[in-house]
């Protein structure tokens, strides 16, 4: 499994996190732009799926995948919305992006008792790399347990 880039949108819009590591292709646009063009997606696939839906209620787009990338999508309660883009044959993610959501949750709450050593978003980024140090090559959910006790063992 490849994991290219992250992206967290808070409810106004903001991209608030953004982390990459495998990215090959860098794009020919400024950050800021790229990050507008990824929440208009959203904002466009959610639309998309609502207006096209065959069944009533709220309709979710969970991802969509191209010959080159699969992009995985969570949108929270809160209107936190949740980008991670990987590899086309990635498996597991939604429950990778479910406890990486967990771990922002719990680092906003952290922040309030802010170290000035490690910035606003500081501790975030190391626990997010903490992530993707532990996350085994091949995620599944029969391992998402053990995969769990060892992210919380290399917490800040």
């Amino acid at each position: 499994m490849t994991i290219y880039n992250l992206y967290i949108f808070n409810k106004s819009g903001q991209c608030i996190v953004y982390k990459e590591w495998k990215r090959e292709k860098s794009s020919d646009m400024s950050k800021d732009e790229e990050f507008k063009l990824v929440y208009g997606m959203l904002l466009s696939l959610r639309s998309f799926s609502s207006k096209l839906s065959t069944k009533g209620g709220h309709q979710m787009v969970k991802s969509f995948k191209t010959s080159a990338y699969q992009m995985h999508y969570i949108e929270t309660a809160t209107a936190v919305k949740m980008v991670l883009n990987t590899d086309p044959d990635a498996e597991g993610i939604h429950a990778l992006m479910q406890k990486i959501y967990e771990l922002y949750v719990s680092t906003v709450d952290i922040l309030v008792i802010h170290d000035e050593r490690y910035g606003l978003f500081g501790i975030y980024n190391q626990n997010l790399a903490c992530i993707f140090y532990v996350t085994p090559r091949s995620f599944g959910c029969q391992k998402l347990h053990n995969w769990y006790e060892k992210f919380l063992s290399c917490r800040v």
